[in-house]
Order: C-alpha cells, then structure tokens, then sequence
C-alpha cells in the first residue's frame, strides 16, 4: 500500500488486490483507515467496492499532523486482516 498527499487537503491511497485464494467468501470491498498520529483518536473510513484499488479522501488534513492509513478487504462474512500502516503528512510527497 502507498499513501501520497499532493497537497495538504488530501491524500491519495493505492493497494494491490487481495489474493482470491486468501478471500474467506465474496469480497464485497475495502474499507481505508485514517486518523492523526498526534491525537490516536478514532480512525475515520471509507469504503469503495471491491474492483476499486484507489481512493482519493479529501478532509480537513492539518498540514503539521502526520497521519496513519491502512487497508482491509471485506466479505459478507466481516473485515479482514488490516494491512501494515503507512504514514503520511499532508502536503508532502512521500510514500512509506
């Protein structure tokens, strides 16, 4: 997973695709986490169907926070396992 902020109002977040044979029924999804590393308050979602491996979120980024993203695939059966966090700062080019 990578995580990209070109600007200090968003943050663009790309993932590979989930291995069918490592789905536990119908992959219904993602859902996206984030959430400030400065506050660790509760993670904000969004969730995209399951052919989508990008997301563009667009919120009220503080430029001096850097933020935690991680992604988890979901079936009718519930979430999956969430992927290794990346960190990202809004307004800096950097993936991790």
């Amino acid at each position: 997973m990578t995580a990209l902020s070109p600007d200090t109002n968003s943050v663009n977040v790309y993932w590979s695709p989930i291995a069918n044979d490592s789905v536990n029924g119908v992959l219904r999804g993602y859902k996206v986490f984030y959430r400030s590393l400065l506050d660790e308050g509760m993670y904000s979602v969004v969730t995209v169907g399951p052919s989508t491996l990008q997301v563009f979120i667009s919120d009220n980024f503080i430029y001096s926070d850097i933020y935690e993203v991680s992604v988890a695939g979901f079936t009718d059966v519930g979430l999956g396992v969430k992927s290794e966090s990346v960190t990202v700062q809004p307004g800096k080019e950097v993936s991790t």
